[in-house]
């Protein structure tokens, strides 16, 4: 994974250069409103190994200035699994809001360097069962996490108002999960709680069509 980080990182500084570049005119030069829809979303919960990424999991508003956006979003990904032994159904709602800096190329295809603050908030239900379905545990996780999110996006302009875009990005959020868990066997219950910092990069974090207005 640290590997993988760095490498992010590294693409980011090199697209520093590219942004030395002179840019040509943007069709952004008489829009200053874009209305951005998550098309497909990667999801932001520690728990990563079921979390698959979501249709249509969010909106975004962004104003646009020469060279600068700002920018806020809402995003909402449930997600989960279930066989016959395991069930799991997981939510979260997050709220990002941050700035980007852009340059323009061909007037069509923006390169997009952004920072956001994002807070989340989530909720877990896994289940067990044995092999008549009897269910033999169940752990709910409530929480809320807290952080930063840096990233790259490119967005290509279809016409001067609609534009489809991709971004990657690198999560270093906060999380505050709590954790129940009932053993029906025998009857009883256990309680917890944590408190860490993770790191995750997605490679697709987010990919979207935008309306220019």
């Amino acid at each position: 994974m640290k590997k993988y980080v760095t490498l992010f990182i590294a693409v980011i500084i090199l697209s520093q250069g590219a942004f030395s570049q002179e840019d040509d005119s943007s069709v952004l030069d008489k829009n200053n409103w874009t209305l951005r829809t998550f098309a497909i979303g990667k999801p932001y919960t520690f728990e990563q190994r079921t979390a698959v990424p979501n249709l249509f999991s969010g909106l975004g508003l962004k104003y646009n200035f020469k060279n600068i956006s700002l920018r806020v979003s809402y995003e909402n990904n449930p997600y989960g699994y279930r066989d016959a032994f395991e069930n799991l159904a997981n939510k979260e709602q997050v709220v990002r809001l941050g700035a980007e800096y852009r340059r323009v190329y061909e007037g069509r295809v923006s390169l997009n360097l952004f920072v956001d603050l994002a807070y989340m908030d989530f909720s877990q239900d896994y289940g067990t069962t044995d092999s008549l379905a009897k269910p033999i545990s169940l752990t709910t996780i409530r929480g809320n996490g807290f952080g930063g999110i840096i990233g790259i996006g490119v967005d290509y302009y279809l016409t001067p108002e609609i534009s489809i875009c991709l971004e990657s990005r690198l999560d270093i959020l906060y999380y505050r999960p709590e954790y129940e868990t009932t053993f029906y066997v025998t009857n009883t219950t256990t309680q917890s709680e944590q408190r860490f910092t993770q790191t995750n990069l997605g490679i697709i974090g987010n990919f979207g069509i935008n309306y220019h207005f």
